[in-house]
């Protein structure tokens, strides 16, 4: 599969709301904030776009039924605009107010992007129209709620960066960014075709045809440091991509190159309910056996995330199968056993062959199927 940066005779075709609404956000923001309107020029300029994409999006935007509207100036010049006099009132109750504030905590991944300013802005404004009675309210109720920042990434030195990036996924232009993997010392510049932007764990990921590697490949926001587009550059080919299908393999984000494989893990009683609570992946199957414990399966074509998670239940989860990923969990046993001074000969070395279907599996707590397959 190949990719090129060719002219696509399908360019200016409508896109999907997932890809335009970042930059149509900040053009109703920018068409909000300034009352004697602004050119289409200037808005291109603006949110690095063409003029006709401005265009495109100010024509959907009003079809949709936002208020806005063009006003003549000097030399027959347009403007559009979107003032105050043309939004109408909304009246929302505290409980509505309450829901919002809370909401606006779960953006805190995009702190420093216009998404987050907006929400800022907006609860100023409700601080300006409340007393001081009502305010001290809100603020005890929110307390009430508080999303934890375990492992999360600080995206308010981003703005920039995801800015550049979410423009560039809708016009589907190509990105010159600086990289730095964790294997190496130094950023390296890559150019590559961005697709999607994934949130998993409190961190931000790149999904995007490496041009380089002739591929899909995730790149970790954290560690881009420059992001940069041609405005004058052609858009790339968009090839047929499913995001969710591309994750299907994955225990969360990262890619594997095996084929799918079953994974299949044994908990003990004292987290089983812990592990049917959540879901945990598309494929999962969960099975309750007589003497309290679960197995667990999953069809998985990488082991590294997989591998990590199950070593996080510590003596209650124990890998039944495949036995390559029983290998790799008892080769890191041995090295942390190392690391606390304990001889690897102390450890068992021998790999628990599977000769079969776990015994004494009974019944499957999974919703998409009743039965072992």
């Amino acid at each position: 599969m190949t990719q090129n940066s060719t002219h696509d005779s399908t360019g200016d075709d409508a896109v999907t709301d997932q890809k335009t609404i970042f930059r149509q956000w900040k053009i109703l923001n920018l068409l909000s904030s300034r009352e004697q309107g602004v050119t289409i020029k200037e808005l291109a300029l603006l949110v690095h776009a063409s003029g006709r994409t401005v265009q495109r999006d100010l024509d959907l935007l009003q079809s949709v039924g936002f208020p806005l509207e063009t006003i003549t100036g000097a030399h027959g010049r347009k403007r559009w605009t979107c003032g105050p006099g043309l939004i109408p009132a909304i009246k929302l109750n505290l409980t509505e107010i309450a829901a919002l504030y809370l909401g606006r905590k779960l953006m805190e991944p995009l702190a420093g992007t216009d998404l987050w300013t907006g929400a800022q802005e907006a609860f100023q404004k409700f601080q300006c129209t409340f007393d001081k009675r009502t305010l001290k309210y809100l603020d005890k109720l929110a307390q009430t709620f508080q999303p934890t920042r375990f492992g999360a990434g600080d995206y308010s030195n981003y703005g920039d960066i995801l800015d550049t990036l979410l423009i560039a996924i809708e016009d589907r232009k190509v990105v010159s960014m600086g990289y730095q993997s964790q294997s190496t010392t130094e950023p390296v510049t890559r150019d590559v075709y961005p697709y999607h932007l994934v949130y998993h764990r409190g961190t931000l990921y790149l999904v995007a045809w490496a041009v380089d590697r002739g591929e899909f490949r995730n790149y970790k926001v954290d560690r881009i440091s420059t992001a940069i587009t041609d405005p004058k550059s052609l858009p790339f080919v968009m090839i047929d991509f499913d995001l969710k299908q591309y994750l299907t393999g994955a225990f969360g984000i990262y890619q594997g190159k095996r084929k799918p494989t079953r994974v299949r893990i044994q908990f003990q009683p004292s987290v089983v309910r812990y592990v049917e609570e959540k879901h945990w992946h598309e494929t999962e199957q969960l099975f309750r056996q007589p003497d309290g414990t679960l197995i667990a399966e999953f069809t998985l074509t990488s082991f590294e995330e997989v591998k990590s998670w199950i070593l996080s239940f510590g003596p209650n989860a124990k890998v039944i199968e495949p036995p390559e990923l029983i290998r790799e969990v008892i080769t890191d046993l041995q090295k942390l056993a190392e690391a606390y001074g304990v001889g690897s000969t102390q450890l068992r070395r021998e790999t628990p062959e599977f000769t079969g279907r776990p015994r004494g599996i009974e019944k499957s707590v999974n919703r998409r199927t009743s039965e072992l397959p």
